[in-house]
């Protein structure tokens, strides 16, 4: 029977590599980047008290001008007919309440598949990703009862490395800074990493499973025919190389690298690359998970506590605090 595969996982850990190995599988239909449909639409846009009209715009800015746009950046216009995508989309949903998110995210992968002239006979499983999709879980095998999950895992101090990366380049336009991505990174990371093995337990271990981006680099063979078990399909060795819509790619690192075969070169880097101050928050935060899943800490508990206490203050100020002495008289 046909299921959709979901690939979820915290930004910049592993799920667009991971991606891009299923790309070419002649099992797999592969959707070429993040559907954007469940944090750029849903649950805001989907709400009542928005006007179809509007919830038509906003799913063609987050699904068809993002991708021209995704396209266009990498030199990969032509590739893929967005007007016929866009046509077959809106046909699908043509009646079809906007508030469905199921529906949508089924046109979006059924109107790919025409663009991109993909046959589906042989085919076992749509795949989507999203970053953060593990949150999602359980909405999304509501709507699709056969759906199986592969969830990625980073370390966190890595993760946090390859974000800030991307500050200059991608992220400083999203007014974000150095604490800002960190304390996104300690509450959106955090929650997906703990819901790592409960999201296992809940749903089975048939339809769960969690893949830690440092095997699918290091160990890639061994891990990706053990991810072929786990989805039951036959391994092929297009899975170890990186394509969309079946063509090399560098991968979507901030550092320039090329990444057109799968490396390890940003695995452990970290000390290069984020601040001791910033490694101890990260490991007070993270210490329990970190050492649950192979990642052993640096620095002792003094030093985290030291280090996350003073970080606390930032967050106070910028999220918490509210200033109600301003409005006291003085005397």
């Amino acid at each position: 029977m046909k299921y959709m595969l979901f690939l979820g996982g915290h930004r910049k850990c592993g799920t667009t590599l991971l991606l891009n190995l299923f790309d070419n599988h002649p099992q797999l239909c592969v959707y070429p980047h993040d559907v954007c449909t469940l944090y750029a639409y849903y649950p805001k846009f989907n709400q009542n008290g928005l006007s179809r009209q509007q919830q038509r715009d906003r799913l063609n800015k987050v699904i068809f001008d993002f991708s021209k746009c995704y396209f266009a950046e990498r030199g990969w216009s032509g590739r893929l007919d967005f007007d016929e995508m866009k046509t077959v989309f809106w046909k699908k949903l043509d009646r079809t309440d906007l508030s469905d998110i199921g529906k949508i995210l089924e046109a979006q992968v059924e109107s790919f598949k025409v663009a991109a002239k993909i046959e589906s006979a042989d085919q076992k499983a749509d795949v989507i990703k999203e970053t953060s999709i593990e949150i999602y879980a359980t909405l999304l095998l509501s709507y699709f009862k056969n759906s199986k999950f592969i969830h990625l895992l980073r370390d966190p101090r890595d993760n946090f490395a390859a974000l800030k990366a991307g500050l200059n380049k991608r992220y400083k336009d999203f007014y974000d800074d150095e604490n800002s991505i960190l304390s996104s990174l300690i509450h959106r990371y955090g929650l997906g990493m703990k819901l790592a093995e409960l999201n296992k337990k809940r749903f089975g271990k048939n339809r769960y499973k969690i893949v830690c981006y440092e095997a699918l680099t290091k160990n890639t063979e061994s891990t990706v025919k053990d991810i072929c078990e786990f989805l039951n399909i036959a391994f092929h060795p297009v899975l170890l190389k990186p394509t969309v819509l079946g063509l090399p790619t560098r991968g979507n690192n901030f550092d320039n690298i090329d990444m057109t075969s799968v490396s390890t070169v940003n695995v452990g880097r970290w000390k290069n690359r984020i601040t001791e101050k910033e490694a101890k928050i990260i490991e007070f935060h993270f210490r329990d998970l970190m050492l649950k899943y192979g990642y052993d800490c640096e620095y002792d508990i003094e030093q985290q506590i030291d280090a996350a206490t003073d970080f606390y203050k930032w967050t106070n100020y910028q999220y918490y605090y509210f200033d109600h002495f301003q409005n006291i008289n003085s005397i």
